[in-house]
């Protein structure tokens, strides 16, 4: 079963949501032959929270998804469909790129938004950003600088 179906909340750094490690509060009765569990146990937005594939920590909010990541995919698979491939490209390492791009996709989205972007995530965002990643393997910074020219020109 998969935590964000179950509780909403997956890695916001590899979307990983088959295991999360939370700090949680609970009620113990104390005796001299130590501690019993007597209530339920509970947490919140503001306990901290540990991904196990990962380890990226931070508190549970952080771990709410801002956006749908399977929307993300979806929306990244229609534009890539429109876009032409190389002959080479298998259909599995096809949906393993697309994949790939969705934490990439969604943090620059969340950067153009930064910048004043306002067009259409599926419509335009995700076209412009499939078509660059078909250019070049690019890092965090190009893409820093090719979102902010992408807005100034728009």
């Amino acid at each position: 079963m998969s935590v964000y179906l179950e509780h909403g909340l997956m890695c916001p750094q590899c979307y990983g949501d088959s295991s999360l490690v939370i700090d949680v509060r609970t009620t113990v009765e104390l005796t001299s032959a130590g501690s019993i569990e007597t209530g339920s146990h509970d947490w919140d937005d503001d306990s901290d929270c540990q991904c196990v594939d990962c380890g990226h920590y931070e508190t549970v909010k952080g771990f709410r998804p801002t956006s749908d990541p399977v929307d993300t995919a979806m929306c990244l698979w229609e534009a890539a469909l429109e876009t032409p491939l190389p002959k080479d490209l298998g259909a599995a390492e096809f949906r393993g790129r697309i994949r790939d791009l969705v934490p990439d996709c969604d943090e620059t989205y969340n950067f153009a938004l930064t910048l004043g972007y306002d067009r259409p995530f599926d419509w335009d965002f995700c076209p412009w950003f499939v078509k660059i990643c078909g250019e070049t393997q690019l890092c965090p910074d190009d893409w820093r600088i090719l979102t902010q020219e992408m807005c100034h020109a728009a």
